[in-house]
């Protein structure tokens, strides 16, 4: 039954993710109300320099909501005096030169979620200046990097897109029951090709035989991917078992779509074979490849979404009153189940415990990344991520 479980996610999965690729906005089922009015509402967002995040960061503040945007770095065209570290208002949006009345102001706070002394930072710093927090929109993430550990030595891809997101969230969890916050994850349909999503986890790899060939460097690539699924599966978790335990708060999971952000499968990913390929012109293959991919790529920015078309999920998750905590909404399909594994609290409730234990291993001093091996030695969070299928 397992198997078939897992065989009907990754089928579920597949199509899933080829809906929310190819569909125009026409087909989106969800746009945030318009008549929600955030005046007096303080609301984080991580991951606000750029993409979905930065569009939500603007439409908040369009309504009268204090936004605190989470940002490792700022981009170009913003307030030199904003920039992260100076904790100084952007400005009226993220985007507008002057402040307005009638809309709120985007902070841009230094945040890196890779490094839990820097979230933990950052939560000071929201706490401090706020006193309070109505709204969370966990945005950030990061996906096919080579393997690569955060400063507490965890892979990055589990270090930024969960497990800074849970130390976060539980650094302003005081202020967030005491509001009875929305907790808005963002996550993806692709945690249904992963049944496992523990920290005990590294790349797979391929020995390379006689002298260096193109091909040497996508093992790491696929490992990157295969990593940002886990982690997905890792915040799905998080998100539901949030909800469980404080049932004060509103947690939905949310797909916002596949995005043309530079963060998504495959124009990154053709991104990287193209770099590889011209890193090694004596091969005598990248040139004339490199020109196909070139198109492919350009086909696929058609296809996926604007980061404002991504968007709209999160913020009709955000804002709507009706939205429901332990629930995933698909930007194309509305609401769905997420992955079998998704719900398997027998390994959701000692990850999130494990999380915790990591966490306060760090605030003591201690090694974080000792109690991740020790969850994986207890037998949780130790495969190679792929599913007892033959995926």
């Amino acid at each position: 039954m397992h198997r078939l479980d897992t065989l009907l996610d990754h089928g579920f999965g597949l199509v899933r993710t080829f809906e929310s690729c190819v569909q125009p906005r026409a087909f989106y089922r969800f746009a945030p109300p318009k008549n929600v009015d955030l005046h007096g509402k303080v609301a984080v967002v991580t991951g606000g320099s750029s993409g979905v995040a930065k569009e939500v960061c603007k439409e908040l503040a369009s309504r009268g909501a204090t936004v605190y945007a989470g940002c490792r770095a700022w981009t170009a065209g913003s307030s030199p005096a904003a920039r992260p570290g100076t904790g100084v208002v952007a400005s009226a949006s993220v985007d507008a030169p002057r402040p307005d009345p009638d809309v709120g102001a985007v902070h841009a706070l230094h945040l890196d979620l890779a490094d839990l002394n820097s979230v933990e930072a950052f939560a000071g710093r929201v706490q401090d200046a706020a006193g309070k927090v109505d709204l969370m929109v966990l945005c950030a993430a990061i996906a096919g990097k080579p393997y690569t550990l955060s400063p507490q030595g965890f892979e990055l891809h589990y270090a930024v897109n969960f497990l800074g997101h849970f130390a976060l969230t539980q650094h302003l969890l005081p202020t967030l029951l005491e509001q009875r916050a929305r907790v808005v994850v963002v996550s993806s349909i692709l945690h249904t090709y992963v049944d496992d999503a523990g920290p005990g986890w590294s790349y797979p790899s391929f020995e390379s035989v006689g002298k260096r060939v193109w091909w040497a460097d996508l093992p790491g690539l696929a490992g990157g991917w295969w990593a940002y699924c886990r982690s997905n599966l890792a915040k799905t978790w998080f998100g539901y078992e949030l909800q469980r335990r404080h049932p004060e708060l509103t947690v939905p999971v949310v797909h916002p779509g596949v995005i043309d952000s530079g963060l998504t499968v495959v124009p990154a990913g053709l991104q990287t074979i193209k770099s590889v390929l011209l890193a090694r012109p004596e091969d005598g293959i990248g040139s004339g490849l490199t020109v196909v991919l070139t198109g492919v790529q350009t086909i696929t920015s058609i296809l996926l979404a604007r980061p404002e078309d991504g968007a709209r999920t999160p913020l009709y998750a955000a804002l709507a009153p009706e939205v429901k905590g332990h629930t995933f909404y698909h930007n194309t399909l509305g609401i769905i189940p997420s992955s079998s594994a998704s719900y398997d609290i027998t390994r959701s409730v000692p990850h999130y415990d494990a999380a915790m234990k990591m966490m306060h291993a760090h605030k003591q001093g201690s090694s974080a990344a000792q109690e991740g091996r020790q969850y994986s030695a207890n037998g949780s969070g130790n495969g190679n991520g792929r599913s007892s299928s033959s995926m």
